[in-house]
């Protein structure tokens, strides 16, 4: 769409580096892309959900897929990985049922060696 974009704009393009433009090039409003989203959350009946919301949805489930702590940190362009673990990655319900399994199995092992 960018392509068609800078097309269809010719030398009023800006080249400015972003991955969501507006016609011209130039960077989206962040009203807008508010607007944009409620309208698309409301049209999946998905809960209302911030942008900064989504960086922590994204954070938790890459730490939950395996992702290290520094792969998420630069994904989210922090300075630091234990911001990122600590403010954004949450433990999942899923991942403290495999935790509490894994701690069973570990129980077992012990009580068959006693």
């Amino acid at each position: 769409m960018q392509l068609r974009d800078r097309l269809a704009a010719g030398p009023a393009w800006t080249d400015g580096g972003y991955v969501f433009t507006r016609e011209n090039g130039l960077p989206l409003y962040g009203e807008l892309v508010i607007k944009h989203w409620r309208a698309l959350s409301d049209r999946l009946n998905l809960p209302r959900m911030t942008f900064h919301d989504l960086r922590g949805t994204a954070a938790t489930h890459m730490h939950f897929l395996g992702a290290q702590a520094k792969e998420i940190q630069a994904t989210l362009g922090h300075t630091n990985a234990a911001t990122t673990m600590n403010l954004y990655a949450h433990a999942l319900p899923a991942g403290l049922r495999a935790n509490a399994d894994r701690m069973n199995v570990l129980f077992q092992e012990v009580a068959q060696d006693a």
